[in-house]
């Protein structure tokens, strides 16, 4: 027993030494000491040897001296700027949120509802973080006169010395700029949603430059930059991004999964179809988008970018870390992926959806985190710095004799040291009572002294706060702001304007579609979305999936059988769901993409419909046919009329102003049920057959009319 706890001893000695080690690591890399030769405690560390003072050094280097908290110095507080500034500050962010109240109100709404984007709400606290951690540059800069009251006054404005900065009518001229900008980006048709919230942003900035001038601005332009994380990219940027990154996990995954005896797995784009013990798993195993890594690249890109400015580090250490991001983020959705497909495999498939799902991406996180520490910790053990290396060791001092044998007699005796040297003692009493006395007389007068002062006092720094609210520069900025917020708002209800949509139902719904009525068109299956992640890509639950017949085409033709999907949107504040997308991320290339248009005639009457074609090919993992090409056709209906591709449909919703609702509904139909591709005439001319009898009774019964 005693030799085991020996061995437990000495084990935890080591490991406190490597910990040791690397937390002295840390700390130099990430604070490292900008001049040793400046620091005074360091040139009274350095000025006397150990030798000489009976001290020892310690091998490791020193920890940082540039936070000035170690040498005593007062550390600045946010009070300091006083009451009137505070209220400044607030009133122009409460003007900012008042104009651009609809793009703060739609950021919190994703936020709250898209859990790709649920990090949105911890961004602006870093943010607000990152302007603490630059509180004494920002406090120790002196504000100089408007410069526009000293060219009022006839004066040239001076030149700035260090620290100092003054107001900057650049920051005027940009704010105008960006908010003609936003209208026009509000107002107009080709008008870009993603550019509303980032215009705020820039507001924030110019801003910042009008009043607080360059030098401020360089202080808070991380914190404003780091901004742009919370706001949500396009969603075909965002699947864009996304579907490479899910090829990328299913490859992996097919190949750990291969390990496992008596499995085959094949990979289809974004799709693993596993065969294990000769029996084929039914669904396959799907890479959906929140599988893609994407929710994780974001989340710890805006990581990288805190941990890499949390610190004062080298500029080579935050470059790594930022790189980094990405090659964190996949490599932990390949390992999520690859538990995933070893769940479903060896354990039950339940574990792979729901609830299970998406706490298997929360566990995740704290791995992420694991990574980048040690990243953090191997670039910090990586070098060391050469001036730090050169200089003097740590000196750690040793108690002296004295206070050690006083403290022995005190543990041995329970009594504290004779008195010695009792006449000397006394004399510095009674100077310390006579000092006393004449403190006493002082705090009298000066207390006499500040109650003469205190209401000229009061009544000067009253002036001082009350003018700082009447500085030229401020009260353009406010000027500025209020005609913004107020003038768009009357404009808007004067010219009849809906900016925000509401909600606008089916008057029948889409699954309600009488099957009779699309004679001589018969519905042989009705084929429900079971999967939540697609569901939740779709976008909505008002949709139906048919698979028809048409009797009067030959048994063997291609057209004979296909299958219709058809989706509605009764909240037109997303972009529309197209099949370059969803077939594209199912391990399907896409061959062909070309504008049609469909040409009805009888029963419907005669009328040009714009559309458009795709011809997909699904292709395994070696890129060799497994099923025969199909061509897919679909059209949009917004706002009762119809549109061929996203973009037209997009045009078509931003033109709808004058309207208090607006909608939009997609019809596809894939001809994938015969052994045989059709081509493209033979496509068209089946889907203006099927159109010309289903578009009459979806406008007369199901959509809305505005």
């Amino acid at each position: 027993m005693a030799h085991a706890g020996t061995i437990v001893k000495g084990l935890r000695l080591r490991c406190s030494h490597w910990l040791r080690e690397a937390w002295h690591a840390v700390a130099r890399a990430s604070r490292p000491c900008v001049s040793r030769a400046s620091c005074p405690r360091c040139e009274d560390e350095v000025s006397s040897p150990p030798q000489d003072r009976g001290e020892t050094p310690l091998q490791q280097a020193a920890p940082s001296c540039a936070d000035d908290r170690s040498h005593g110095a007062p550390e600045p507080r946010w009070g300091g700027l006083g009451l009137h500034r505070f209220l400044r500050i607030l009133l122009l962010g409460g003007l900012l949120a008042f104009l651009f109240r609809r793009e703060v109100a739609d950021l919190v709404h994703v936020w709250g509802t898209d859990p790709n984007w649920s990090h949105g709400f911890l961004v602006p606290l870093f943010s607000l973080y990152f302007v603490h951690r630059k509180k004494r540059e920002i406090l120790s800069l002196e504000h100089r006169r408007d410069p526009l009251l000293e060219l009022l006054q006839g004066r040239r404005p001076a030149a700035l010395g260090p620290g100092q900065t003054r107001s900057n009518y650049l920051g005027l001229l940009l704010l105008l700029l960006i908010l003609v900008f936003h209208v026009f980006n509000v107002v107009s048709p080709a008008g870009y949603a993603y550019l509303r919230p980032v215009s705020l942003i820039a507001a924030t900035g110019a801003v910042v430059l009008f009043l607080g001038g360059w030098r401020l601005l360089r202080c808070t332009w991380l914190p404003l930059a780091f901004l742009i994380f919370a706001v949500p990219l396009p969603r075909r940027y965002y699947v864009g991004l996304t579907l490479p990154m899910r090829h990328i996990a299913a490859l992996v995954a097919t190949t750990f999964l291969n390990l496992i005896p008596d499995l085959e797995a094949t990979t289809s784009g974004a799709v693993i179809e596993i065969i294990y013990q000769g029996q084929r798993l039914e669904p396959a195993l799907n890479v959906a988008e929140a599988c893609s890594g994407m929710r994780l690249l974001l989340a710890f890109l805006a990581l990288g970018v805190a941990l890499a400015y949390l610190h004062e580090r080298p500029r080579w250490h935050r470059v790594v870390l930022l790189l980094s991001t990405v090659p964190i983020a996949v490599l932990c959705n390949v390992i999520r992926v690859m538990v995933t497909g070893f769940l479903y495999v060896l354990v039950d498939p339940a574990y792979t959806q729901g609830l299970y799902h998406d706490l298997l991406g929360l566990a995740m996180l704290p791995l992420a985190f694991g990574f980048y520490a040690g990243l953090t910790w191997f670039m910090a053990s990586l070098f060391v710095e050469e001036d730090e290396a050169a200089g003097p060791q740590v000196i750690l001092r040793k108690r002296s004799r004295r206070l050690t044998d006083e403290k022995s007699e005190i543990r041995s005796t329970g009594r504290g040291p004779e008195i010695r040297n009792s006449k000397s003692e006394i004399r510095n009493k009674s100077q310390t009572e006579e000092e006393g006395r004449k403190l006493k007389t002082r705090s009298v007068r000066s207390v006499v002294s500040v109650i003469r002062i205190s209401n000229f006092e009061f009544v000067s720094d009253f002036r001082i706060r009350i003018s700082s609210f009447l500085q030229p520069a401020f009260l353009l900025c406010v000027a500025v702001l209020v005609l913004a917020g107020v003038g768009t708002s009357v404009a808007g209800r004067r010219l009849g304007l809906y900016l925000k949509k509401e909600p606008l139902p089916l008057r029948n719904p889409l699954s309600a579609l009488a099957e009779d009525k699309l004679a001589p068109y018969q519905v042989t299956a009705k084929i429900p979305i079971e999967n939540a992640d697609i569901l939740r890509a779709l976008g909505t639950e008002d949709y139906i999936q048919w698979l028809l017949e048409d009797p009067r085409e030959p048994v063997q033709s291609p057209v004979r059988k296909l299958l219709l999907f058809i989706t509605y949107y009764r909240r037109p504040d997303r972009v529309p769901h197209v099949p370059e997308e969803c077939y594209t991320g199912g391990g399907y290339q896409r061959l062909a993409t070309q504008a049609v248009t469909f040409r009805l005639g009888p029963p419907d009457g005669n009328r040009d419909i714009p559309g458009r074609y795709l011809l997909f090919e699904k292709t395994t993992q070696d890129a060799a046919p497994a099923v025969p090409q199909f061509p897919v056709l679909y059209l949009f209906r917004v706002n009762g009329a119809y549109a061929g591709s996203r973009d037209e449909a997009r045009l078509a919703l931003n033109k709808n102003l004058f309207r208090r609702h607006a909608y939009f509904c997609k019809i596809e139909l894939v001809f994938n049920q015969s052994s045989v591709a059709p081509s493209r005439e033979m496509a068209a001319a089946a889907s203006e057959e099927l159109l010309a009898v289903l578009l009459p009774v979806l406008e007369q019964e199901h959509w809305p009319d505005l």
